[in-house]
């Protein structure tokens, strides 16, 4: 994983932790998040499958019917509100 992440064995063995750091994780597990976030997965790992989503049409209608009525009312209020200071700056 070292090898793959572009450290070399001077660059891993600089990198143990001193006995007054106890901060510092162990190279071993430094190295293999270094190479998790890089790669998304750990070597010898399978990627766990994806559960399937269920599709449901009604849901679905009734989610775009919501998402129109609340763009709408925005809308119609954002017209209202500046007709409403139309009026009283004349």
């Amino acid at each position: 994983m070292a090898k793959r992440l572009g450290f070399g064995p001077d660059a891993v063995i600089r990198n143990i932790p001193a006995p007054h750091q106890k901060w510092k994780l162990p190279v071993k597990h430094w190295i293999r998040d270094l190479y998790e976030e890089r790669f998304g997965q750990l070597l010898g790992e399978k990627p766990v499958p994806r559960t399937p989503v269920e599709f449901d049409p009604e849901e679905a209608r009734r989610f775009e019917e919501e998402m129109y009525w609340e763009d709408y009312r925005e809308r119609n209020a954002e017209a209202s509100g500046e007709a409403a200071l139309r009026r009283r700056k004349a």
